[in-house]
């Protein structure tokens, strides 16, 4: 009997999975089209929660002071 591991390969089922690690979420996914040394992906969105506390003199001051402490909080993480 011969086998062909290439082509064995390819019929495994594509698999993902949910991990955890100090609080963040990472998910580990197959993927048998890859070359062998690759075929495990794992993708991880890190997140992390800051509060900032302020006020205005009406609503309309501390939601704009609110919306520039939120910009300005974006531009130093890199995402503005």
């Amino acid at each position: 009997m011969i086998i062909n591991f290439h082509e064995r390969s390819m019929q495994v089922k594509p698999k993902t999975e949910t991990r955890h690690h100090r609080g963040q979420r990472y998910i580990l996914e197959f993927d048998p089209h890859a070359p062998s040394d690759h075929r495990w992906v794992w993708r991880a969105t890190v997140t992390r929660a800051y509060e900032f506390i302020g006020n205005g003199s009406t609503i309309e001051t501390a939601a704009r002071a609110a919306r520039k402490r939120i910009d300005f909080a974006l531009r130093i993480g890199g995402d503005g």
